[in-house]
């Protein structure tokens, strides 16, 4: 997989996980819990949250993959659009959610402790995420050190 590709499709799994998870039963009511998704992802500002994430992503892919064109990365921030990205997440809202979950989600998101952890969940998902990309590099030096003593180890 070219170096382009892997860049793409890791910055579509990301904004994939940023979207509010998924589960439990089945549609019953198509239209309504689309509009209760779209009024869910709206309140949550998912969206939001997915450009803002997309765009840390970008920058550091940016840096970690200088082989990859600028022109690249400007133009899949300029041409990236959140509505296109809500209107494929929505069918998968109403397969996961009811329309009575999607409504308690809702009420609970208009609550003052809805709203203040609505406030703050940029600022978590932002350090997470530096964290985690700290953590994955320590790993990685980690096992690069091992591998790199077993070989030589076996070469003497």
């Amino acid at each position: 997989m070219s170096n382009l590709k892997r860049a793409c499709a890791v910055v579509v799994l990301a904004l994939a996980a940023v979207m509010p998870g998924a589960t439990g039963a089945g549609a019953e009511e198509p239209d309504r819990e689309a509009e209760l998704a779209r009024e869910f992802l709206d309140l949550s500002g998912a969206g939001a949250l997915g450009h803002q994430v997309m765009t840390q992503m970008i920058e550091f892919f940016r840096t970690a993959n200088p082989e990859v064109p600028e022109e690249f990365w400007d133009r899949f921030l300029e041409d990236a659009d959140s509505q296109e990205l809500e209107d494929r997440v929505i069918p998968i809202y109403v397969e996961h959610f009811t329309a009575e979950e999607l409504e308690a989600s809702i009420a609970f998101y208009r609550t003052p402790v809805g709203q203040s952890i609505l406030q703050k969940m940029p600022v978590v998902m932002q350090e997470s995420m530096e964290v985690g990309q700290q953590w994955g590099m320590e790993l990685g030096q980690k096992i690069s050190d091992e591998l790199e003593a077993r070989r030589e180890a076996t070469e003497e």
